[in-house]
């Protein structure tokens, strides 16, 4: 007996000892002793209490707009609840170095490891977060509450001209019973900058209830602005997102972008997570409930990227899925998905369900700009259960290709599988001159197509050797 109460009052000693108390930036738990008053060009940051105090002096009014901050060990921030760097303009230089026991909490605004991020024109020795990794200890979480939030593993927020590179995320984001308008990314929430060779492996997950909406990216939440690019990235993190409350407003999982506006690249990434949302309801409601392996919706550019997760979406509503967006009136070259897709709405209802291999809707561009999907393919399978479904191995519904000024838009040299089903789910108003060069992959044309490519690249070689 005297054991066990040994044994008891160890655990609950050893469960006291990494419980966290108040918030690094409280009095007595932050150290700013590293920081001399000025803009130096370089800080080195050694402690987690140091750390502590960068957070301190951001909300005291300090961004670092001319300092590298570096940091020099693995830290470990369990003792006490991160505080958000409230705005940060210099250069965090993570050095290779991974933070543990970051744990943000009762989340508002613009949060992450830091909350805002912010460049400057032609310098791009600012407003940038380099090889920095937050464990599988880190957790950013939220429950009850009724708020509007921007929200990263990383960053928050990103202004324009900020770059986030060479980043790695594992722990995990989690709303509970969620009434606010969430955008979530596993690296950013919201980007205007540059996103390159970040890995994103821990898990959002998300429930809204009345008046709540999220969208959520495995790496972006939202791209919206021009020249923004994310390149050679990975998710490998599930995505989850769940509502019963017919008063929701929504919920939109991405393996990359939640929502890529115009003006936005996402370049050489891969999904391999899977995603999957949820809706109960005995109510009508007509607010989107959408997944898609790299991007919900594109109106920007996708190229040379590829899902290989499974996307499902079960909803007494509306459900729209698509293996690279759900809604596609940009541009997507070069991409393929080769992940099961399930788009399964109730039965009997009035809406349709539309899921894609490519895209769940492609249709015209409302801001003049030529939508094209070229050079894709899909092998993953694309299932429905409800009772009005527009289910295509490429698009599920391409029934608007025509907008109001007569411009087209257009499918060329894409590849799909017959055991995946038919290429298009619904093509309503005929407009198959639209729609050219789709292939079956076991088909002949598909085989005369490799050749001619092949015979292509071979002349376009003799024909470049002959003139050297």
């Amino acid at each position: 007996m005297k054991k066990l109460w040994t044994l008891c009052t160890c655990c609950l000693s050893v469960g006291m000892m990494w419980a966290q108390t108040g918030n690094w930036t409280d009095e007595g738990n932050y150290d700013t002793s590293w920081w001399d008053g000025n803009n130096r060009p370089e800080y080195h940051i050694s402690t987690a209490e140091q750390l502590a105090g960068l957070s301190y002096l951001s909300s005291q009014g300090r961004t670092f707009p001319a300092s590298r901050i570096i940091l020099d060990n693995d830290l470990d921030m369990e003792a006490h609840y991160w505080v958000p760097i409230e705005e940060f303009t210099g250069f965090f230089d993570g050095n290779g170095h991974t933070l543990s026991g970051i744990h943000v909490q009762n989340i508002y605004g613009n949060s992450g490891f830091i909350a805002t991020l912010k460049g400057y024109a032609r310098d791009y020795t600012r407003g940038t977060v380099y090889n920095l990794t937050l464990d599988e200890t880190c957790e950013l979480a939220s429950a009850g509450l009724n708020s509007t939030a921007t929200v990263g593993g990383i960053v928050g927020e990103a202004a324009t001209y900020t770059t986030i590179a060479a980043c790695r995320f594992l722990g995990k984001i989690t709303f509970e019973d969620h009434r606010g308008e969430l955008t979530i990314g596993g690296m950013v929430g919201s980007t205007k900058g540059t996103v390159n060779s970040c890995r994103n492996e821990g898990a959002i997950t998300v429930k809204v209830s009345q008046k709540g909406s999220a969208e959520a990216g495995g790496i972006v939440g939202e791209c919206n602005g021009k020249d923004i690019r994310i390149t050679n990235c990975i998710n490998q993190a599930t995505l989850s997102g769940t509502s019963a409350s017919y008063q929701s407003e929504g919920i939109e999982l991405a393996g990359i972008v939640a929502t890529n506006f115009s003006g936005s690249t996402i370049n050489g990434c891969l999904n391999e997570g899977e995603e999957n949302i949820r809706f109960s309801s005995s109510q009508t409601i007509y607010s989107p409930f959408s997944a898609a392996g790299i991007t919900t919706s594109n109106y920007g550019l996708v190229i040379n990227s590829g899902n290989t997760g499974r996307i499902a979406v079960q909803s007494d509503m509306k459900a729209t899925v698509g293996g690279i967006s759900s809604h596609n009136s940009g541009s997507i070259v070069n991409s393929y998905n080769i992940g099961a897709i399930a788009c399964n709405g109730r039965k009997g209802q009035t809406f349709y369900n539309n899921g894609g291999g490519i895209t769940g809707v492609f249709q015209y561009s409302t801001i003049g700009i030529t939508p094209l999907i070229y050079g894709c393919y899909n092998s993953g399978t694309v299932s429905s259960t409800g009772s009005e479904e527009q289910i295509g191995s490429i698009a599920g519904d391409a029934s608007y290709l025509i907008d109001k000024y007569n411009v087209p838009t257009r499918i060329r040299n894409t590849y799909y599988s017959t055991e995946t089903g038919k290429s298009i789910g619904n093509d309503y108003y005929q407009q198959s001159q639209y729609i050219l060069g789709v292939f079956d992959m076991k088909g002949k044309d598909f085989r005369q197509d490799l050749n001619y490519t092949a015979f292509l690249r071979f002349f376009v070689k003799i024909f470049a050797m002959w003139n050297v």
